[in-house]
Parts: structure tokens; sequence; C-alpha cells
């Protein structure tokens, strides 16, 4: 019952990701091309604005989901046994979903001026710690799917405190600084063009999850929890294939500000070559596996 609550949990999970993607995948970009061309003022402000605007909605989000709970419940397709760990976990992960979206945001930009080793150090801080405190909080302390929830949680808080340590001692070009959050319709403009496609794709993905959910449900809770699962597997792969891809785009918007097309376009090529053979090396091992 408690792994089918978080399977139905993620539906909202994915928005909060969706939410945070829409500044996170889009103004690398922008702030790449800002610093292939020399101007690191507009790169700035926008690194500033990305992090409070991706705050502010998600705390509207906080609001609206607290203030509906119940409904979104329902939405879900949580049953009589899975409604109650399904609010526990929910409570907890949209209580903190700030936190999760400064998570997703702050390596985003360090990734867009090339600091790739502290982007992925935050990263692998947050994952060992949740890893690590899974079983404490669900095993020892006895919370169930909440201690999956309050897990994530904390290993997500550390990281963002590594990434702000990293902005506050000046090892980067880019501010979070209040004093650069000056919005402007050419920031905007530039982010949300990338970003709302992606974040709209997004949200859909997570309606088509509570379609699936709601489905399966009529088959009982155990088929949600090994649905959920099976889900899980796969987005592994999905993550690895994107996160590879999502290393070409700062890159690119490097070379594209400076006006250096034809590097832009030969790493464009061996991107999608390499990234067709990594595609290729992983799905057909986990292909063979599940038919074994």
């Amino acid at each position: 019952m408690q792994l089918g609550a978080v399977s139905l949990a993620f539906p909202v999970f994915m928005v909060i990701q969706a939410i945070g993607n829409i500044f996170g995948n889009s103004a690398p970009s922008y702030i790449s091309r800002c610093l292939g061309a020399g101007k690191e003022d507009e790169a700035r402000r926008t690194s500033s604005v990305s992090v409070y605007v991706s705050v502010g909605l998600t705390l509207i989000m906080t609001a609206l989901c607290f203030l509906f709970m119940n409904p979104i419940l329902h939405v879900l397709g949580a049953g009589a046994d899975t409604a109650a760990p399904t609010k526990a976990y929910l409570r907890v992960i949209i209580g903190f979903c700030f936190i999760m979206a400064l998570q997703i945001i702050l390596p985003s930009l360090l990734r867009a001026e090339g600091q790739g080793k502290e982007a992925v150090t935050g990263m692998i801080i947050g994952t060992v710690l949740n890893i690590a405190l899974d079983p404490l909080f669900i095993l020892v302390l006895h919370q169930g799917a909440a201690g999956a929830a309050w897990a994530t949680v904390t290993g997500n808080f550390f990281a963002v405190v590594y990434y702000l340590m990293v902005s506050i001692k000046g090892k980067t070009t880019l501010s979070i600084k209040p004093c650069d959050f000056r919005p402007s319709s050419r920031i905007f403009k530039e982010v949300l063009k990338i970003g709302m496609p992606n974040s709209i794709s997004q949200v859909i993905m997570s309606f088509s999850n509570i379609i699936l959910n709601n489905l399966a449900a009529g088959y009982g809770d155990y088929v949600i929890s090994a649905y959920g699962v099976a889900g899980k597997l796969i987005s592994m792969v999905y993550m690895i294939t994107v996160g590879y891809v999502s290393g070409y785009m700062p890159f690119a918007g490097y070379n594209y500000g400076a006006r250096n097309i034809k590097r832009m376009v030969s790493a464009l090529k061996f991107t999608i070559i390499s990234g067709t053979i990594l595609c290729l090396v992983q799905v057909y091992p986990f292909y063979g596996r599940m038919h074994g």
C-alpha cells in the first residue's frame, strides 16, 4: 500500500519537475548564448529571475494543492487503502516543493556556464543522502510513504545548500542575488519559448500517468505498485539519455552566441551519433533481460 501511494503521487512529482523545468531547461540555453556573446549582465539577470520566479510558481502550487488536497487524491486514483499514505507523502513533497524546484534550476545554471563538476557534485550529495535516509525514515522511524518523502526533501535540501555555497563563494559568474532580479520581456520571451513546450509535454505525461493509474486501480492496489516500479525502471533509462543530451545544450548556446556555428554543428553531429549509440546500448540489454 505504501509503495502504491508513492506511485499514485508520482504525477504530482512530475508537475513539480515541469514547473522547475520551465526555467531549468530553457534559462541555461539563453544564459549560455549571452555568455558566448559577452553579455554577462544579461546572464546574471536571467539567472536571478529564473530562480525567484521558479520558487514563486512552486509556492503558488503549494497553496493550491493544500487547498484542493482531497479532490487531487480522488483524481490521482487513490482508494480506501492508499488515500492516507498518498496524502501523507504529498503533504511533505508539496510543502517543500520549492526546495525541489531549486534543486532543478541551480545545477542547470551551473551547467550553463560549464561548471558540470559542481552541478554533478550537488546531485550526488542529494541522491546519496536520499538513498541513505530512506531506510532510516521508513523502517526505523516507521513513517512509511511519508518517510520516503522526507528522505527526498532532506537530500534535495543539502544539495541546494551546496549549490548556494558555490554561488556565495563567488565561483560562478551568474547571480541569485535579489538586486539582480530585474525581469524583462526579453528574458521571459527567450526563456518561455523554449521552456513552455518542454514543460507542457511533461504535464501531459503526468496526466497520462494519472489515467494509467486509474485504470490500474481497477485491478487492485498491487497492480498500481507494480506499475510504479516498472515506470521507475523505464525512467532511469530515459533520464540517462536526457542528461546526456542536456550536456550539449549549453555548449551549443555558447557557440551560437559566439557565432561559432561550425563548432556548434560539429558537436550536434557528434551528439546525435553518440546519443543514438547510447540509447541502443541501454535499451537492448534492458529489453533482453525483461524478456528473459
